[in-house]
């Protein structure tokens, strides 16, 4: 590594100085190559320069990227998450100093300077908003590149960067390692590594350390060599105006009403995590950490992701509802930044200056630092902070074949379904039935895209809905939500119930599914196999088809659908249906002649009416796990096949009027105005 610093240098010299020389201007010469050396000496911008240059291939080393920019990206990078995340998001992150140099004509502004470097990050869109996310494994919290000034030491963080040697890891940590190793075992002593009010650190401790546990808290948050490994957030009633210098009482009131956590551990990837001891902040103030219902609950109170909201005093108290007694609804909001992009807009005198929800205290330089305002332990209206909240919908919680997607084309393929519904006397197939509802996600996406669209959200909301110990239908349960949540839900809400084993059981009970909580009493449920044949068939009797004739019999396979997944499982348990369930019993089903087609060994052979019969007994043996009997015909006699041919009468007459209704309407529509 230092070989590498002693060559640029060498160069930087040989630069300045030639023309120095010619020019006679010997002190312009000193100050540019002092400047040039005081850069180089800080070892963690170097080392990451030389590893990307390294790591750079020919081809993308041109003149269109010159040094200054490698270094700029150098200081940008660690503020890139390995996640997607907008570019105004990454850009509030960024201290000031370092976003007027990014915003420079040099650079192009954040996402032409990013996009240059394709190498190290993927950019894209999604919808209207222009995303980047770094390719690196893990996310470098390395503090930004600065100068050292005379009697500095050099502040760095012990992580390593993306595959240095050994030997210049070793390299870097050597000078400052046990300074280094001593502040970041005070942090690990001080604060916990998920986000806590700032007041609760001290709270948490016995009465006799209070004072010094609250001395030394604030004491690292105002030293830059801590905050580096600090994320901290203003609290919105207690944040700090940009337009007059701080004072010392108004700097400790804005940290103590604020919100900290500890950037080490295994989100930083960094081997100096200790494990967690009673006394650790870890484990001290798990109470005051928030959990990830409560920010699904919270999410459910903004009416759409689509855009910034103000958040109002209305939705403080209907998300303040949701929450646990003592949780403030900001300590949520900034828990989860993944979730919610989050903005301070603070008033001063007759302008607004925007202030990013991001860490304040991220850089390693003081200028970067905020300017704090003096005022009282409850602050008036006007200088409280205006708050913006936009939910962050993930990409794979779009409804899919979005791309081409519009609400006009939409609505013309809904209208065509719906005709369809009215003149098929058996209404929409199967098919039909999920393009419909796909169709209508889709429309609701587009016009409205609520939180709801995430599953997490949708999930939490149900559970909540559930009672404490029994259980509710699926149907009622789903009937329970709001029409925003109804409009998003999945093609398969069944499924989605499902996968959420950690939050919900499900039972099958005669009439559908019934839901309970996981943590619930379960409900006692039979055995698959203590179903009887005569069991089965009465089910088959209830779910058989009022459109189908019972003379004509049916098969196993086409009511499979309509049962109950007990009974499910005990058919596909037997292993001959006919002998297990229609031969026993004669006074209630007679076996048909089984007429379904044979599947020819010879397809090319076979007529295309052959061939569809096949491709349907094909399709009908997948849906069965290749069982032929469950393909057996088979009808009910007796006093059973009496009340199912009188219901299929009823039906029979019902869909004739029906008919006979629709063909009067179109008529009619057609006829012109009556003529006087």
């Amino acid at each position: 590594m230092w070989p590498v610093r002693r060559h640029t240098s060498h160069r930087a010299l040989a630069a300045v100085g030639i023309p120095g020389r010619r020019g006679r201007a010997y002190p312009r010469a000193a100050a540019q190559v002092a400047s040039h050396i005081r850069a180089l000496s800080f070892p963690v911008a170097t080392l990451q320069q030389a590893l990307h240059r390294s790591s750079t291939p020919p081809s993308l080393c041109s003149a269109s990227t010159p040094p200054t920019l490698d270094a700029v990206v150098d200081e940008v990078s660690p503020y890139v998450p390995t996640t997607f995340t907008s570019i105004q998001q990454i850009s509030r992150q960024l201290p000031p100093e370092l976003m007027e140099r990014v915003c420079d004509p040099v650079c192009g502004g954040l996402r032409l300077l990013l996009a240059r470097y394709s190498e190290r990050f993927e950019s894209k869109m999604i919808g209207q908003v222009h995303v980047v996310r770094s390719r690196q494994k893990q996310r470098q919290w390395a503090a930004p590149h600065h100068r050292l000034d005379a009697g500095d030491t050099a502040r760095f963080p012990l992580a390593a960067t993306s595959s240095p040697p050994v030997s210049a890891t070793a390299a870097v940590a050597k000078p400052n390692s046990a300074a280094v190793q001593a502040i970041l075992a005070e942090l690990q002593e001080l604060f916990p590594n998920y986000l806590v009010p700032v007041k609760a650190l001290w709270a948490t401790v016995p009465e006799a350390e209070e004072q010094l546990v609250r001395r030394c808290v604030l004491d690292a948050l105002r030293s830059p060599q801590h905050r580096v490994w600090l994320t901290f957030y203003e609290h919105p009633a207690h944040c700090a105006s940009c337009s007059t210098s701080a004072e010392a009482a108004a700097q400790t009131h804005v940290l103590e009403h604020g919100y900290v956590r500890c950037r080490l551990g295994a989100e930083a990837g960094d081997d100096v995590a200790a494990a967690p001891t009673p006394s650790s902040p870890n484990a001290r103030m798990v109470e005051h950490q928030v959990q990830q219902y409560e920010w699904y609950r919270v999410a459910r109170v903004l009416p759409t992701s689509a855009a910034e909201l103000l958040f109002t005093g209305e939705l403080q108290e209907q998300a303040a509802l949701l929450l646990p007694p003592g949780r403030d609804v900001w300590h949520v909001l900034f828990s989860a930044p993944a979730l919610f992009d989050v903005r301070l807009v603070t008033p001063v005198a007759d302008e607004s200056v925007r202030q990013p929800g991001a860490p304040a205290f991220s850089g390693a330089d003081p200028s970067s630092a905020p300017l704090f305002v003096a005022h009282g332990a409850t602050p008036p209206p006007s200088l409280c902070a205006s708050v913006y909240v936009r939910f962050r919908l993930e990409e794979r919680f779009v409804p899919p074949d979005m791309a081409g997607a519009n609400e006009a084309s939409i609505m013309r393929e809904l209208e065509t379904l719906a005709a369809d519904r009215a003149t098929n006397d058996c209404g929409l197939s199967s098919r039909q039935r999920r393009r419909k509802r796909k169709l209508q996600r889709q429309l609701a996406y587009l016009r409205n895209p609520t939180p709801y669209f995430d599953d997490r959200v949708l999930a939490q909301h149900l559970f909540d809905l559930l009672p404490l110990r029994d259980g509710v239908h699926q149907s009622a349960l789903l009937g329970s939500l709001p029409q925003t949540a109804v409009q998003a839900f999945p093609p398969n809400v069944t499924e989605l119930l499902q996968a959420r084993k950690d939050l919900f059981q499900l039972s099958d009970v005669r009439h559908g599914i019934l839901v309970q909580r996981a943590d619930a009493p379960k409900v006692t449920q039979r055995s698959a196999e203590s179903v009887t044949g005569e069991e089965i068939l009465l089910y088959v009797f209830s779910a058989y088809s009022l459109r189908s004739d019972p003379r004509e019999g049916t098969t196993i396979s086409r009511c499979l659908p309509r049962l109950p997944r007990l009974v499910r499982e005990r058919l596909f348990a037997m292993q001959d249906i006919v002998a297990e369930v229609l031969i026993p019993y004669p006074d209630k089903v007679e076996v048909l002649a089984d007429r379904s087609p044979r599947i020819s060994p010879h397809p090319s052979s076979t007529s295309p009416h052959t061939a569809g019969a096949d491709e349907r007994v094909l399709r009908e043996l997948r849906t069965v796990r290749g069982r032929r009997d469950f393909l057996v015909p088979f009808r009910f006699v007796g006093e059973w096949q009496e009340k199912l041919t009188e219901k299929y009468v009823k039906q029979q007459e019902k869909d004739n009027l029906k008919t006979v209704r629709a063909h009067k309407s179109r008529a009619s529509s057609y006829r012109g105005p009556p003529s006087h």
